[in-house]
């Protein structure tokens, strides 16, 4: 006669594995929330340094304009009195009596 043998196990040792499933299962779902904001948060400081990133590229573009502007030919009249330039009251000009002012032969220029 073959009986099957039937392990009776105390009532403790039951409830001591259904309390170490359930502090496992716990501790599981405690560690994907944080999970879930840790990877939230990467996203929210993502889109905001993008946004940072679009507004300074923005900023850099007006920056540039206003360089720019700055440097016009129009303030570029008080730069030169700062440097103490003054203006040109007569303009005279050389007068050749040839087009050319220095002649070399070829000879001379191959040598």
């Amino acid at each position: 006669m073959n009986r099957a043998l039937a392990i009776n196990l105390p009532v403790s040792i039951n409830f001591n594995i259904k309390l170490i499933l359930f502090i496992a299962i716990c501790g599981l779902l405690v560690l994907h929330i944080f999970q879930i904001n840790a990877l939230t948060k990467g996203f929210y400081l993502i889109r905001t340094y993008e946004k940072d990133i679009t507004r300074l590229s923005q900023e850099n573009k007006n920056l540039g304009v206003s360089f720019s502007q700055i440097n016009s030919l129009n303030n570029m009249e008080k730069e030169m009195i700062n440097l103490n330039f003054v203006k040109a009251k007569q303009i005279r000009y050389i007068h050749l009596i040839s087009s050319l002012v220095a002649t070399k032969s070829h000879e001379e220029l191959a040598n």
